[in-house]
């Protein structure tokens, strides 16, 4: 369904979970820094729930995953729907910034290249307990 990466890429990586939200477009315009010239990027985030259940107290452990997508990546996601079981590779991110006192702040991008449908896994059945 999507458009793979280069098969060299190592530091690509997959990520399962069901569609929480598709979130409208994003356009930004920027000037280029070597030209100047005037150009426009179009994102669009797509929230994955990657939640689990702890083994140890069956407490649900949430892990809400924002995955941006942009350029020729785009166009794949027109017919993602709210609630499906996705698989969606990635690649990580990472960056740097400044907080306004010189303090520096790190914070990681996943960012979306490929995602497909998949089929939905049944519940676990717990086994009743005959006292």
């Amino acid at each position: 369904m999507g458009v793979p990466l280069a098969s060299n890429d190592k530091q690509v990586m997959e990520i399962h979970g069901k569609v929480l939200e598709v979130c409208a477009p994003e356009t930004r315009q920027f000037k280029t820094k070597d030209t100047g010239e005037e150009m426009q990027y179009t994102s669009r985030t797509v929230i994955i729930d990657n939640s689990r259940y702890s083994p140890a107290t069956g407490d649900r452990i949430e892990n809400l995953l924002p995955v941006v997508f942009s350029g020729r990546y785009l166009d794949q996601l027109n017919s993602l729907q709210v609630g499906a079981e996705v698989k969606v590779t990635i690649y990580p991110k990472g960056w740097r910034s400044q907080r306004d006192d010189g303090s520096a702040f790190y914070g990681v991008t996943l960012r979306g290249f490929e995602v497909s449908t998949m089929a939905p896994t049944a519940p676990t059945a717990t086994p009743a307990r005959h006292g």
